[in-house]
């Protein structure tokens, strides 16, 4: 889990808090990249949340933008997943989200990049918003009535999911979005 984090410190402690609540951390690396933040919020990284096994933390000295430290976290990131998150959403309070959200790629290869569906206010569901990797009207045609209505095409950047291999094969993300 990639989280980019520039300042928003009552935001970055209710994600975290629920990141806590609602995901099996155990295999889950999380890495924190702060931009430069100023309201205290290096501080909770370092000291109350402290205790997340896997946890790293990369220190930027001023604010780059949000696809910089993407790219800092997946550069870094060890595992086959790349799940980027914003420090404003709330995890939900299925314990099995993650492992539905790789299972979905997993069962959909010409899938690239997969989103959940958001419920508003920063709260997502598991049903997944998914960026085809073949052309949108092919990509319909074949998934429509498997998956209910809930397939748009796009992404939103609160949270992303992808496989490691799929970001080596299409590049990081644009540093000057």
């Amino acid at each position: 889990i990639i989280m980019a984090v520039y300042n928003q410190i009552g935001y970055t402690r209710q994600c975290l808090q629920s990141m806590i609540e609602s995901t099996n951390l155990v295999d889950v690396e999380v890495i924190l990249v702060d931009n430069g933040s100023t309201d205290g919020s290096q501080n909770i990284l370092d000291n109350e949340f402290s205790g997340i096994l896997n946890r790293t933390v990369i220190r930027n000295e001023v604010n780059e933008g949000a696809t910089k430290a993407w790219n800092q976290g997946c550069r870094e990131g060890r595992g086959d997943y790349l799940f980027i998150i914003n420090n404003d959403i709330v995890f939900p309070s299925d314990k099995y989200w993650l492992s539905k959200m790789t299972k979905f790629l997993d069962e959909h290869p010409e899938v690239g990049v997969a989103s959940p569906q958001l419920c508003g206010n920063g709260y997502f569901d598991d049903e997944p918003i998914c960026l085809p990797q073949m052309n949108p009207t092919e990509f319909k045609a074949k998934w429509s009535g498997l998956v209910a209505d809930t397939f748009r095409f796009g992404m939103h950047g609160c949270f992303m999911m992808m496989k490691k291999e799929t970001f080596r094969y299409i590049g990081e993300f644009d540093e000057w979005y």
